[in-house]
């Protein structure tokens, strides 16, 4: 995953550049400003709207969806580890996004953009009852989120058929209730432990595009801070459980291809 992560930068910093030099004559170049052309050139950016939609996946997410917690179940004590969201959504969260961008100067475009995850949970021995050697495991609901953000791309020069940029974007995420099931002997226990979260979130990326007339293929990197969790302590408190939510930022890498068209 990491070795995905650095060619994923790479691809997305990296542009060819191509220079040739003839003794007393200026050098050609293939690469010039976004107001090259227009025979050879891609659309200026000023003035036009672009449309896109793609997917992607968030990598190395960093962040606890619980805290160690000390608690008691039916007279006995018990203990709830720390967990890391990837020891819990163990797959690679996936995330699908639709955007529209305005261009209002020559190399730079104002966008909007909403995009969603819907990542699956795996039950995991996290519990300890009575002692430490006797485990029960914990189940917890999917993590569904849905974002909007606005931004500002900022594009470097380009090729022929090639755009180099830079962005910057925030917004507010919503992230449905997280709910656990506590499978600890004697019988279950079900427990609130996230409300509906809605929370800021800011990011940066860099990408590329290649752009044939309208329409172009993007990929694009970078990294998303996004603040806690909002914790429901409603039915964790019964149990002495109502620090188990008490968990800090979330972090992430996404990392996204798709479609665009430009007119």
């Amino acid at each position: 995953m990491k070795l995905l992560t650095a060619l994923a930068v790479t691809a997305v910093i990296l542009l060819p550049v191509r220079a040739s030099a003839q003794i007393g004559t200026p050098a050609p170049s293939s690469k010039t400003t976004l107001s090259g052309d227009p025979n050879t050139m891609p659309l200026p950016i000023k003035g036009h709207l672009v449309f896109w939609g793609g997917g992607g996946l968030d990598l190395d997410v960093l962040g606890n969806i619980t805290n160690g917690s000390l608690g008691t179940i039916r007279g006995t004590q018990m203990l709830i580890d720390t967990t890391a969201f990837p020891d819990v959504y163990v797959k690679t969260p996936r995330r699908y996004s639709a955007g529209v961008g305005i261009g209002f100067a020559e190399h730079w475009e104002l966008f909007g953009r909403y995009s969603q995850t819907n990542t699956p949970a795996s039950t995991i021995l996290i519990g300890r009852f009575g002692s430490n050697d006797n485990l029960f495991a914990v189940s917890f609901d999917n993590y569904k989120e849905q974002t909007v953000e606005v931004g500002l791309r900022k594009y470097n020069g380009s090729s022929r058929h090639f755009r180099q940029y830079l962005q910057i974007e925030g917004g507010m995420k919503r992230v449905q209730p997280i709910n656990v099931n506590l499978q600890a002997p004697g019988g279950a226990v079900a427990a609130r432990l996230y409300g509906q979260s809605r929370m800021p979130t800011a990011g940066i990326d860099f990408g590329v595009m290649f752009e044939w007339r309208h329409t172009g293929l993007f990929i694009e990197a970078g990294g998303r801070w996004q603040r806690r969790l909002t914790g429901d302590d409603t039915d964790l408190l019964g149990y002495g459980l109502d620090s188990i939510n008490d968990t800090g930022i979330r972090l992430y890498m996404p990392v996204t291809t798709g479609l665009y068209f430009r007119f």
